[in-house]
């Protein structure tokens, strides 16, 4: 069985990006299957599912970090009433990664489920 693909002008064709998609990957078979090769609306896609589900792991990870490490986290707190007046950093920069992190998270799950906010109308 004879599993290559002919392009249009007759010449054999790869299947596109051999290295990022596996064989079992939806564009290497649409590749194979209809020669066609993945749009830029797919590919697109692809990388905003790729980045998401990356930070919903690195959120993930955050959250247990916080939970993992939380009586150290209330020691700086405490360290801070007691005259450490530097350490009230810490917990601070804690939450803007925390903000962050979570923000862009969600942004993209939004994004990608392809609910968008309504664009503001300009003001003349």
């Amino acid at each position: 069985m004879n599993t290559k693909t002919v392009d249009k002008r007759g010449k054999p064709s790869r299947a596109p990006y051999p290295f990022v998609f596996s064989k079992s990957s939806v564009f290497h078979n649409r590749a194979v299957l209809w020669n066609t090769e993945p749009s830029e609306e797919q590919k697109k896609t692809l990388a905003r599912m790729i980045v998401t589900i990356a930070l919903g792991i690195s959120v993930m990870v955050l959250y247990f970090l916080l939970f993992q490490y939380e009586d150290e986290i209330v020691h700086f707190a405490e360290l801070t009433r007691q005259g450490d007046k530097i350490d009230f950093i810490i917990p601070i920069l804690i939450a803007l990664v925390f903000s962050f992190v979570h923000g862009a998270f969600t942004e993209n799950f939004w994004n990608m489920l392809g609910l968008k906010p309504k664009p503001k109308e300009q003001k003349e």
